[in-house]
């Protein structure tokens, strides 16, 4: 063990608390008792969501980040529009079978761009 042998808690209690640790937390910790659950906050589902697919996504991330305590409720907007976006992604890219497509003029075959893709660098 490398550095200074930890304190006893009883000790720090004594000396008083410059570090700001949660000394409950330590007891519980020192005692083998797990600390209180926190509870995921509820985040509303912007109304704009209408797909079911984009109410999914936003479900999801929000389920997910609210546990980790990384998602906030002024967040909401933004992982919404982050949703709306993932779900038009999904359903254009549905709609691309491959990225070009061949065309025959009088100069020759070319090759074009398949028009979705532009939908998507739009998005």
């Amino acid at each position: 063990m490398r550095g200074r042998r930890k304190q006893s808690l009883q000790i720090k209690k004594l000396k008083g608390n410059p570090s700001k640790e949660r000394l409950e937390d330590l007891e519980r910790a020192a005692e083998g008792t797990a600390s209180p659950a926190v509870q995921p906050i509820h985040i509303e589902m912007p109304s704009f969501l209408t797909s079911a697919r984009a109410r999914e996504i936003f479900a999801r991330t929000i389920r997910d980040y609210a546990a980790s305590r990384i998602a906030r409720r002024p967040d909401a907007i933004a992982y919404g529009r982050w949703a709306f976006y993932v779900d038009k992604w999904v359903d254009i890219a549905a709609q691309i079978d491959a990225l070009v497509y061949e065309t025959k003029s009088k100069h020759g075959t070319l090759m074009r761009k398949h028009p979705a893709l532009g939908a998507i660098a739009d998005l």
